[in-house]
């Protein structure tokens, strides 16, 4: 079941986002997580209208290409747990809340036939992981930080180990979850975890040329690809 319904979706233009930026320019929709005074740790409502803007992708034939990008020095530091906790701080989004009862980051990706590109420009902890495992390229910056400190905490991250092992080889993942270091993008890069690294003065550059690639492409043949891919692919 779809979270959101092709009637839905075309109202974005009217709808307010509190929690990101939705760009829509020549068949790319860049989505901007856009709470970086809490290191844009991901509030339900953050959650709902992230699917809310990829499911309009989905069902808009013009939008070739998502692209992912984070305001602030973290890109994402995972979930708000205090939002979690049920202390919910007002907000004044108008999105719609999802047709099934929860959104999950982890099977969010594989919803959406659009490739999906993450452009990292900060650290990346916990959930924030979900968008690393899902999108299809990721170009991180050099000097970055992943971490994984939930062991420390006396949690365990189940949901993003499962994730995780859909694109890193399980050894390194179930080591790194069970040890909470922070893993060098370069050495992320070497696990599969990230498609290329690049210095700051070059990563936007760099994500600009594979988005003019992609869309010199046939979106219909990408699309079926995406979905197939989705079907057969194993799931953990």
């Amino acid at each position: 079941m779809q979270l959101y319904n092709n009637e839905q979706i075309q109202r974005i233009h009217e709808q307010r986002f509190a929690f990101i930026k939705v760009r829509i320019e020549t068949n790319v929709l860049t989505i901007t997580l856009d709470r970086a005074n809490k290191k844009n740790a991901l509030h339900p409502q953050m959650v709902n209208e992230i699917a809310y803007a990829m499911h309009f992708a989905h069902f808009t034939k013009d939008i070739w290409v998502i692209v992912f990008q984070a305001k602030g020095n973290v890109f994402c530091a995972g979930a708000d747990l205090k939002a979690m906790a049920g202390i919910i701080e007002p907000h004044d989004s108008t999105i719609p809340q999802p047709n099934t009862k929860d959104v999950l980051m982890a099977s969010l990706f594989s919803t959406v036939h659009v490739p999906t590109i993450a452009m990292v420009t900060g650290d990346v902890y916990a959930g924030g992981f979900f968008f690393l495992a899902g999108c299809n390229i990721v170009v991180a910056q050099e000097g970055i930080k992943f971490g994984l400190p939930e062991v420390k905490r006396g949690l365990f991250p189940f949901q993003v180990m499962e994730a995780l092992l859909q694109v890193m080889p399980a050894r390194k993942v179930i080591d790194w979850c069970i040890r909470g270091y922070n893993l060098p993008v370069h050495e992320a890069a070497q696990y599969g975890l990230v498609s290329a690294v690049y210095p700051s003065t070059l990563i936007h550059q760099k994500t600009q040329e594979i988005i003019h690639q992609l869309t010199q492409n046939s979106p219909t043949a990408i699309r079926l690809g995406l979905q197939a891919y989705n079907h057969i692919r194993p799931s953990s």
